[in-house]
């Protein structure tokens, strides 16, 4: 989404179309790694990046949605609220990753 949302930042005259029947959302995360080194600076970032500070930083330099609900979707991006989105069960597609991972690998060889 963010390929559009650039352009659209630019002044190029397009817009953003999202199917009707629904279309995927994926975001980024963050953690902090158990029994990682560092804790307490590990702390100190994760407090920073949950910030509005932060997620403007992000939309202001990778024209990228977030999901801070005080900073707005990119350009002339709708709220991710009007967008149809697609249901994703996380555990059945873990659970067939390995067998469609083989139907791709034989569709493209």
């Amino acid at each position: 989404e963010y390929n559009i949302a650039k352009h659209i930042d630019a002044g190029a005259p397009v817009i953003a179309i999202y199917p009707e029947e629904g279309t995927g959302a994926r975001f980024d995360a963050t953690g902090i790694i158990k029994n990682g080194p560092n804790l307490e600076n590990a702390k100190l970032f994760m407090d920073f990046v949950t910030t509005k500070e932060a997620y403007e930083i992000v939309l202001n330099t990778k024209s990228r949605r977030t999901v801070h609900p005080e900073v707005p979707a990119p350009g002339a991006l709708p709220p991710l609220n009007e967008i149809p989105l697609m249901k994703y069960d996380a555990v059945k597609a873990a659970e067939m990753r390995e067998e469609l991972s083989l139907k791709v690998s034989d569709l493209i060889q």
